[in-house]
């Protein structure tokens, strides 16, 4: 299947370039992959548990892409994947957030 975009005055759908979630045409491809795209609330709880405002803030903020289809928002997991894998913690960078001069933690002998 083809990437393609149709334009409202095409009546041959021309492709104008490639992207990533839009196959043949839009409703096709909604048909085919239905599973990847995501309710609100299963965004949110594909997140980690956030709540609904949560994840608002998230979209406003361009911190997670979503889709306005009709009166509904669509998140596709792909952007879901790709949030996450951003905002993945390294090891070390929480340093700042632990006591100073606190003892470390001894497991019970």
């Amino acid at each position: 299947m083809t990437l393609t975009r149709r334009t409202r005055n095409d009546d041959n759908a021309r492709a104008s370039g490639p992207h990533p979630y839009f196959a043949a045409t839009y409703a096709d491809h909604i048909k085919v992959n239905s599973k990847a795209w995501l309710s609100t609330n299963e965004a949110a709880e594909a997140i980690g548990g956030v709540t609904k405002p949560t994840l608002y803030r998230l979209i406003n903020n361009g911190e997670l892409t979503a889709f306005r289809v009709g009166r509904v928002l669509r998140v596709h997991r792909d952007d879901i994947a790709n949030f996450l894998e951003r905002n993945q913690i390294q090891p070390g960078t929480l340093d700042h957030l632990m006591a100073r001069g606190a003892p470390k933690y001894k497991r019970p002998a």
